[in-house]
């Protein structure tokens, strides 16, 4: 995914992985943390667009490429015994397959799923505020 926006620690955070210099970095902070578009960020900084462009894309390389890292975290939650009996071995199956494929196939309707049950918990508790 493209990144539009970020927060200045993030932003530090892809910066230090790059070798971008001084100017070239504040251009891209320009246009990534301070929502600054690329051709008033060249004017501020008295320089072309494309160098304004090629210092966001540095920035966003990088975070395509930290993105792409492990993809797996582990996580302590607290939930109801009957979904960790079965999110759980799930999530190891799918992890131990290495199989991208198998994880848009599970993984997409799984979070619509979650994204359902979100909406229905907000509307009914909405409902149950105003009554």
């Amino acid at each position: 995914m493209k990144l539009l926006r970020t927060s200045a620690v993030e932003f530090d955070k892809l910066a230090r992985n790059t070798d971008l210099g001084a100017e070239a970095r504040a251009m891209a902070r320009r246009v990534l943390v301070d929502g600054l578009g690329q051709s008033a960020a060249a004017k501020e900084f008295g320089t072309s667009k494309q160098r304004v462009d090629n210092a966001v894309r540095v920035i966003r390389r990088e975070h395509e490429r930290a993105a792409e890292g492990p993809g797996w975290v582990e996580v302590t939650i607290t939930m109801p015994d009957a979904l960790s009996r079965r999110l759980g071995p799930l999530m190891k199956e799918l992890q131990a397959s290495h199989d991208p494929m198998a994880e848009d196939l599970v993984l997409g309707p799984l979070l619509r799923a979650l994204d359902r049950a979100s909406r229905s918990l907000a509307a009914d508790q909405a409902e149950s505020s105003s009554d």
